[in-house]
């Protein structure tokens, strides 16, 4: 009681007030700072915007394929605006753990998602129609992230 009638009129507590020689001026601010982090860490973890649903791929075929690819469309009908069609290779890259990309036939390099397992042979000779994945991010870092909409082996080809 006394320390606080102290500190109401400005005076430093005596040391056999407090039992102690720190003064009330040296504690306070080191609290009111902790007490200043923790209300910016609630309020900035309040601050992150929910993330968005992950893609839901389709399931497996019942017939045993591993393929997830929908089924292949003809190519003239009417694609939609954000795909295209190109011609390239299935090549191995041994970055990060391994996967496989498509260098296509004009010296782009892309990062496809759902490569079916069956097209899984470096050295593949392909055709293939893709959609770019706007906003998409790999560890793979190598080329654009697309998604195959339809993909064939170009038949008696090879690298």
């Amino acid at each position: 009681m006394e320390r606080l009638t102290h500190a109401a009129k400005g005076e430093e507590p005596s040391e056999s007030a407090t039992g102690s020689s720190r003064s009330w001026r040296s504690v306070v601010p080191g609290v009111s700072r902790v007490c200043s982090i923790c209300l910016c860490l609630v309020a900035m973890s309040g601050c992150t915007t929910p993330a968005a649903p992950a893609e839901v791929l389709p399931e497996p075929e019942p017939n045993g394929s591993d393929s997830v690819m929908p089924p292949p469309t003809k190519r003239s009908a009417g694609l939609q605006a954000d795909t295209f069609t190109l011609t390239g290779t299935i090549v191995w890259k041994a970055l990060e753990g391994g996967f496989f990309a498509i260098h296509s036939d004009d010296g782009k390099k892309y990062d496809p998602i759902n490569l079916p397992d069956a097209m899984k042979q470096d050295g593949l000779r392909i055709s293939v129609t893709v959609r770019p994945k706007k906003g998409a991010a790999s560890f793979h870092m190598y080329g654009a992230i697309v998604e195959l909409v339809d993909i064939g082996p170009i038949q008696g080809v090879t690298r």
